[in-house]
């Protein structure tokens, strides 16, 4: 991959940049440095880092990097969602990247990159966020990554016809008066697991530090619908299954939504739990297990008092008008975005964070909905800034004592950031959801969805933060999975993911099923060395378990594959 150029416009000036030197201007002064140099076991990486040095505030339009690139035939190009639920893929060069149908893009496209970024719709033009790489038939792969997602998104786009990628900075609403590293990119050709190593170190991410968790999660069977009875009859089934962590793991039992009032009524305990949640959480304790608490803290539902009685604390549009985060029918319809940079907002979210923590005592907190913060840029900031800002609020609310699992996050902003991250949709209680794919939703409920995303990111894990693939489901009912599905989402979890929960009632597991249930938990100790993609939808995991090399064909078709003479099972 070769640096062709890179162009910056701010004001009404557009100018081409000295790569590897520096640009004067009227305005402000451009570095542009180019480092080469050696990394074990993989071939000479490059990071080109641009700083913009302003003399005077300047409005910054855009910012783009064009490479060249061969695109043989064979190689396919990893193309990352915009946030944890959006829709991670390896595509063939000539594929198409669909935005989501015409009509359905109101209640749907709020959730990801559709909300501010305009799919080509044309062959061999394919997008990543953040980072991608494109595989070789050698088994090598070309990593292209943002090692700075603080100052703004990166989007890369192949246009694999043409033989060019761009690599551009989300700078809308960008004004600049000081000097700012706006672009830090890596490029580098190795092993994945050499690549993905040298991007988490050149990020400065130091390898996470949490334990793996195991566990379970109110969500799956009982969504919204939660009383303290039930929770207590699950932890009660739980610990029946479960007496004592492996070696590096810690067991957690997270209340999930439905134990506040309504969605951004965090201080209004809803009262089909009985009590507050201190008496539970202490329960939870009791069973030598970690408590968890979900909540969303940048939205609220239209049903909320917080929505009611504080207009003034949501984000407007220019239009003045509430900007909707998003559509959720049993939330009551269309959600809203609380305006972080509002002082009162701030104390709010300050004394639920607290109160969640240091009041009930919880020590793990779900954090959902977060792209939803910065939908619009803010204040001259773009928005991966106010990402960044409203994320480093929350820790330096709740310090380094709580552990944070963050989802519906973009995931850029988490690299390097959390303890946990979800890393793909939440699975659904049948292997997919065909309307919502068929309206070509990118952020889609969906069992098969969840696992390409969980093989997909599986590089992550351990070198970014800990991954969560989502649950797995071994019930016997309630749901329409095969057992062939279930045995799938279970074990591809276990082996890819650090993070392993379930939402049974595990005092109901036939014998069968407890077995099953033992061997993820077992796999979970397992150590994944590399995940190929030899079909579409079929891949290959190698990894080592008991000082032994064990490898697995995992096929996620709904039909038998034939892989080098190998029949392999949907």
């Amino acid at each position: 991959m070769q640096v062709l150029k890179a162009v910056l416009e701010y004001d009404d000036t557009s100018v081409q940049l000295k790569v590897g030197d520096t640009t004067f201007l009227d305005e402000l002064y451009v570095t542009c440095e180019l480092e080469t140099y050696e990394v074990r076991h993989g071939r000479v990486p490059r990071r080109l880092r641009l700083t913009l040095h302003p003399k005077q505030p300047v409005k910054i339009k855009s910012l783009t990097l064009e490479c060249t690139h061969s695109y043989d035939a064979d190689e396919r190009v990893l193309c990352n969602g915009f946030q944890s639920w959006s829709q991670c893929r390896e595509h063939h060069i000539r594929d198409v990247q669909q935005p989501t149908r015409g009509f359905a893009k109101k209640w749907l496209t709020p959730f990801g990159d559709q909300y501010f970024y305009e799919y080509p719709n044309q062959q061999g033009k394919l997008h990543s966020w953040a980072y991608t790489h494109i595989s070789r038939k050698d088994g090598l792969i070309e990593l292209a990554a943002s090692l700075n997602e603080r100052t703004a998104y990166t989007v890369f786009e192949h246009d694999t016809l043409r033989k060019r990628m761009i690599i551009r900075k989300d700078c809308e609403g960008f004004v600049l008066d000081h000097s700012f590293p706006v672009m830090d990119i890596l490029l580098m050709v190795g092993e994945p697991e050499v690549a993905y190593d040298t991007f988490a170190q050149l990020m400065d991410v130091e390898r996470p530090q949490a334990d793996r968790l195991l566990g379970y999660t109110s969500w799956y069977r009982h969504y919204t619908k939660i009383t303290a009875d039930i929770l207590r009859t699950d932890l009660t089934g739980y610990a029946k299954r479960k007496r004592s962590a492996p070696q590096g793991a810690q067991i957690a039992f997270q209340i999930d939504d439905g134990w506040q009032a309504h969605v951004g009524d965090w201080m209004t305990i809803n009262p089909k739990l009985g009590a507050e949640p201190a008496a539970l959480c202490q329960e939870i304790k009791a069973k030598g297990y970690t408590p968890g608490l979900w909540m969303a803290p940048f939205v609220v539902s239209n049903k909320s008092a917080t929505f009611k009685q504080h207009k003034d604390w949501l984000l407007k549009d220019s239009k003045g008008k509430p900007v909707k985060a998003g559509y959720i029918p049993m939330w009551g319809g269309w959600f809203y975005v609380l305006d972080y940079y509002n002082q009162e907002v701030q104390k709010y979210l300050t004394a639920a964070l607290l109160t969640m923590t240091q009041k009930w005592g919880f020590r793990i907190l779900k954090l959902d909905f977060l792209y939803a913060v910065a939908m619009l840029p803010r204040d001259q900031k773009t928005r991966g800034q106010v990402m960044s800002e409203a994320l480093d609020f929350i820790r330096s609310v709740v310090g380094r004592d709580v552990q944070l699992l963050l989802c519906g996050v973009p995931m850029g902003t988490a690299l390097g950031r959390t303890e946990y991250c979800r890393i793909g949709p939440d699975v659904s209680l049948g292997w997919d959801t065909p309307m919502l794919g068929w309206l070509r939703s990118k952020e889609r409920l969906s069992t098969v969805e969840s696992l390409r995303c969980t093989l997909l990111r599986w590089q992550l894990d351990k070198r970014m933060f800990l991954n969560d693939p989502d649950v797995f489901i071994l019930r016997k009912k309630d749901h329409k999975l095969t057992f062939a599905q279930q045995k799938t989402l279970a074990l591809v979890n276990a082996l890819c993911g650090s993070v392993l929960f379930t939402s049974d009632d595990a005092s109901e597991y036939a014998d069968e099923t407890l077995e099953l249930f033992k061997q993820a938990i077992e796999l979970s100790e397992a150590e994944v060395k590399s995940i190929t993609q030899k079909k579409d939808d079929v891949f290959f995991i190698e990894f080592t378990l008991n000082n032994s090399i064990e490898n697995v064909l995992v096929n996620l078709t709904k039909k038998m594959v034939e892989l080098d003479g190998i029949q392999v099972q949907p």
